[in-house]
């Protein structure tokens, strides 16, 4: 439940008035993001300037990186 709140507020942030949906051209950085909400967090900062879970943030770019790798894998 907490990882689909992520995306709701990411469509909300990027596309208010679209339906919910993953706009893959807005970020393609997850392990680094990944990595940096997890080093937030790991620093004591528990929310996000959104007050969204750094590592509410941390699962949902982990879990949009292992999406890209799996459909990389069907590809080849």
């Amino acid at each position: 439940m907490e990882v689909s709140h992520v995306s709701y507020i990411g469509n909300k942030q990027h596309h208010e008035n679209k339906p919910l949906h993953w706009d893959r051209t807005k970020s393609s950085d997850h392990l680094d993001s990944m990595m940096r909400h997890l080093t937030n967090h790991a620093n004591g900062e528990i929310f996000d300037e959104d007050n969204v879970r750094h590592l509410s943030k941390c699962a949902w770019r982990i879990l949009a990186q292992l999406q890209l790798e799996l459909e990389k894998s069907k590809i080849k």
